[in-house]
């Protein structure tokens, strides 16, 4: 026991021992009790309003354990969760940890409410209903499980990208202040000096803090997509996730009119965006585009869709434990940028005319022609990129096929304008996409791309700002493309189109290339020096046809 628990005395009262094992060298110290163990330096014993576990508290910071979970509420308080996650440690909050509970509860309300109604339209007996309930229950545990693991696995990754994004998050807490949303004072949330303060510790927003964040976008999202009645049966079919599959194959059509389907249906897009995409995906989508949080709601489950980010997400889950967590971690967040973009993408070119019903097929049908011939369709830089990066997820036990997806998710957003240009030209999307990936091998845009990509923003601006800068540039190579195409016509080589309009825009590609090699050569980089090559790039795809220019009228509105 002494050298278990690094007891140096030969004897201990009681209190003296369980502060021992409060700070025990262990993987994980789990609360089910009551009371309030933990507190931070910064408060008193009186702050944790449980007099009679004064003797035996201890601080966050002298908390050993590598995880705190809590079964019970109040084990520790807020600040001393934060102090704990601060020195090293990993929590969340009682709310998040106590979870399911909750979740089960609102499961049982709305399964009873469709029963009854069941039950008064004569389709079902009491003695059915009973027998339902408990055949589900298996089914429904294993639905709370994924939402609350989904939930957890957001905070955990909002968390491991805290100091990058600080700017961001620090915007949503400004946000949902200034709406009245939040009390950053009541809940415990830093002010602007202490963030500042953390900053150059290099440490960010904390996950006990990211979790209170989570907790109060979700709920001003659900109240502001409840207002609206989605009449899209592609958008209200997002209700069937919150039930259990036997309830939904017997009773869809009964399911549509349950009596809180309007608030069913804002619930499950609300957290479903929230954890796949993080708390701050819809105040800057909204920023950038300008868009209704109904309309982004839109355009994300599209995006989500086209991309079967559930079933990827549903992968990278079954590899826990079995790939590194940090490469499991930087594959969803690859994954989260593709539908990010895409979900801009339609909101700038669709917004208020998306058919997700014959839409999301017809992309997804693109998207398996494109993978299918990915290794002929890429070339040079790109394909060797992609071909890197997929050895390297298959050496950390990916699956050769799904690291082929993700190594190439910072092409793929450009299906969106594959597509685009596939349909205003009748040409095949597989020959529009040679195209498009021959036009940005030639022209350098990939490691151009990855030159934005990897710059760091400093701020909201920066970043929106960069945001941007990507959208233009696959607009331009896309016009570009779609000049190509137009011009060569026929069944002309892939080569030999792209030999002949380089030829015809000589000089016009002379500037971008120089320009391209200055940057290279270049130790500075910022957003300005991009925002004069982006405009030069204009320059040259604008050259082309006016069919090109045309794309750009109907598919590069802002």
């Amino acid at each position: 026991m002494k050298k278990r628990f690094d007891i140096t005395e030969s004897s201990l009262t009681p209190n003296q021992l369980i502060r021992y094992l409060l700070k025990a060298r262990v993987d994980l110290l789990w609360n089910g009790g009551i009371g309030t163990y933990v507190k931070s330096r910064a408060e008193s014993d009186l702050d944790a309003r449980d007099k009679s576990n004064d003797p035996i508290r201890v601080h966050g910071a002298e908390l050993r354990c590598r995880v705190v979970g809590e079964g019970g509420n109040l084990g520790l308080t807020q600040l001393g969760r934060v102090e704990y996650n601060l020195a090293g440690g990993i929590c969340f909050t009682d709310f998040i940890d106590n979870a399911g509970g909750v979740n089960c509860s609102d499961a049982e309300v709305n399964i009873k409410i469709l029963l009854n109604q069941l039950m008064e339209s004569g389709e079902l007996t009491e003695k059915g209903r009973g027998k339902q309930l408990h055949i589900m229950t298996d089914e429904v545990s294993s639905l709370v499980l994924e939402n609350n693991y989904r939930q957890a696995q957001a905070i955990n990754l909002m968390q491991h990208q805290a100091v990058r994004r600080n700017f961001e998050y620090v915007r949503v807490m400004e946000g949902l202040t200034e709406r009245g949303y939040l009390d950053r004072s009541l809940e415990f949330l830093p002010d602007d000096e202490e963030i500042q303060q953390r900053l150059t510790r290099h440490q960010g927003l904390t996950s006990p803090e990211l979790s209170v964040l989570t907790s109060y976008v979700k709920g001003a999202l659900k109240e502001s997509l409840s207002r609206v009645d989605f009449q899209d049966s592609y958008m209200t079919r997002e209700m069937f996730t919150a039930f259990p599959e036997r309830l939904v194959s017997k009773y869809g059509e009964a399911l549509r009119g349950h009596r809180l389907r309007r608030e069913i249906v804002a619930t499950q897009i609300a957290n479903n965006m929230i954890n796949n995409m993080g708390i701050s995906f819809v105040s800057r989508i909204g920023e950038t585009t300008g868009a209704s949080r109904p309309q982004i709601a839109h355009a994300y489950i599209g995006a989500r869709d086209i991309f079967s980010m559930e079933e990827h997400l549903d992968t990278l889950r079954s590899l826990d434990g079995k790939v590194p967590a940090e490469t499991l971690k930087e594959m969803n967040m690859d994954l989260i940028r593709l539908v990010s973009r895409t979900t801009r993408w339609l909101l700038r070119n669709r917004r208020d005319k998306l058919d997700l019903g014959a839409e999301v097929p017809q992309y997804r049908k693109a998207l398996a022609a494109l993978m299918k011939d990915w290794e002929s369709i890429v070339h040079g830089e790109a394909l060797k990129d992609w071909e890197q990066a997929t050895k390297l997820l298959v050496r950390e036990g990916v699956d050769e096929q799904m690291a082929g997806f993700f190594a190439a998710t910072h092409q793929l957003y450009a299906l969106m304008s594959i597509v685009e240009v596939a349909s205003l030209t009748g040409e095949s999307t597989s020959r529009v996409a040679s195209v498009l990936f021959e036009v940005g091998e030639r022209l350098h845009m990939h490691w151009f791309s990855r030159q934005m990509h990897e710059y760091q923003a400093a701020s909201q601006w920066e970043a929106l700002a960069r945001e941007s800068l990507q959208d233009d540039l696959n607009w331009q190579q896309a016009a570009i493309a779609m000049g190509v195409v137009n011009e060569g016509g026929g069944k002309s080589s892939i080569d030999s189109l792209l030999d002949r309009w380089l030829e015809k825009h000589d000089a016009l590609v002379q500037r971008w290339m120089q320009m391209q090699a200055e940057i290279r050569a270049s130790n500075t980089r910022d957003l300005s020096i991009y925002t004069v090559a982006i405009r030069e790039l204009m320059d040259l795809a604008q050259s082309s046809l006016g069919t090109a220019a045309r794309l750009g009228q109907a598919s590069g509105k802002r």
